[in-house]
């Protein structure tokens, strides 16, 4: 097998693309314009003639090039359309090794490579059936929840641009965290617009009576996934019910196709239980994490 370390402008865009196009994993970050602008730098591990490549999101900092998981990206790994086994990835971290003594990695599977791995998880729902039978495996309390937006006549609204719905989020809760600032936001809406300029992403407004927003979404789309990227919701919102309302549209929508509505997360308890709520199961991934820093760096780590 003919594993390589790709150089960014080494790479190919076409056969990288048409590779992750055509993979098992068909999820949108792992596209080269996506990572352009998600990732400060990246790089990559190709094997056979792009058969399958491994993005490397990089950053340096005191002279360490170091790969990282940026904002934006739940998980990357190995992308192909075969069905490798952990042995693969095991080869393919060796290479990526000799160029980067420190990694943090969110790997597109939880087969156990030769390092610590904890596993995280992940919510998917199958499309592959009507709604009315996606519906009767709702929990009692999202179907209730579901009635009640009903009643006060919520409705929602197909979006072009998507500051809406951030502003929403950056008011409610995105204040309480930290981690992300006006630049990652930036950075957000120009992985949108590139996305809407491949038709991959829908983004939805939920409206009450009065016409107050008060709940959004962001759905990146590929051929075999829809992917739950960012929402935002008000106290309005919340208690109206509004993103179990909006959630059931989108299903409704894509309910009957060869699809994964992937709620993109989540190991906080409470959001995993809404998501099992729609009776979405967990599909864990890696995190993945590698230090052959030279003593004392590696402390910083």
């Amino acid at each position: 097998m003919d594993i390589k370390y790709f150089q960014n402008k080494e790479i190919d865009r076409n056969k990288w693309d048409a590779c992750i196009q055509s993979s098992l994993q068909q999820m949108p970050y792992a596209y080269s314009w996506y990572l352009d602008i998600a990732a400060d730098n990246w790089d990559a591990v190709v094997v056979n003639n792009y058969e399958a490549v491994f993005p490397l999101p990089w950053k340096k900092k005191w002279g360490v090039r170091y790969v990282y998981p940026p904002f934006f990206i739940q998980q990357l790994g190995l992308f192909s359309s075969k069905d490798y086994d952990y042995t693969v990835i095991d080869s393919v971290l060796k290479e990526v090794t000799k160029h980067f003594k420190f990694m943090e990695l969110y790997l597109n599977c939880f087969d156990e490579p030769s390092c610590e791995v904890v596993l995280r998880k992940n919510f998917e729902l199958n499309l592959n059936a009507s709604i009315s039978d996606l519906r009767q495996n709702y929990s009692e309390n999202t179907r209730r929840n579901i009635k009640k937006a009903e009643g006060v006549s919520l409705h929602i609204q197909k979006a072009i641009f998507a500051g809406k719905i951030i502003e929403m989020f950056k008011k409610g809760r995105g204040a309480q965290l930290k981690t992300l600032d006006n630049d990652d936001y930036k950075r957000f809406e120009k992985i949108l617009q590139a996305c809407e300029q491949r038709s991959a992403v829908q983004l939805y407004e939920v409206y009450t009576l009065e016409g107050e927003l008060c709940a959004g979404a962001c759905l990146l789309k590929t051929a075999s996934r829809l992917v739950f990227i960012f929402s935002g919701n008000t106290d309005e919102g919340r208690k109206s019910g509004a993103m179990h309302f909006l959630i059931d549209y989108m299903i409704k929508e894509y309910a009957g196709r060869e699809m994964i509505f992937d709620f993109e997360g989540s190991n906080d308890e409470n959001l995993a239980r809404f998501y099992q709520s729609f009776s979405a199961e967990n599909k864990p991934y890696s995190f993945v994490k590698i230090n052959n820093l030279r003593f004392p760096v590696n402390l910083f780590k």
